[in-house]
């Protein structure tokens, strides 16, 4: 009886991470220039969403509960539209 015990453990287990896998992740990073200078104020947007970001100082920025599929789309003024997958 311990063997089908331990097989079904192993097995809710197993069930158990799989949805962890499929989750949403935390996505950060930093927007620079031609030069390397980092762009203050841009927008980092998950496209087709509302959710996004604008960087700071430094050029970084975080978004949480990002899908594993999105794209993001990083906006500018005076500087064309880039795009991240």
């Amino acid at each position: 009886m311990n063997k089908i015990a331990a097989i079904l453990w192993c097995f809710l287990t197993l069930m158990w991470t799989l949805p962890s896998a499929a989750q949403d992740a935390t996505v950060s990073g930093k927007v620079t220039g031609a030069n390397g200078e980092a762009i203050i104020g841009a927008n980092v947007l998950v496209d087709g969403t509302t959710q996004g970001a604008t960087t700071n100082v430094s050029g970084e920025y975080t978004l949480t509960k990002v899908p594993a599929t999105a794209t993001l789309v990083i906006t500018y003024l005076g500087y064309k539209t880039g795009i991240v997958h």
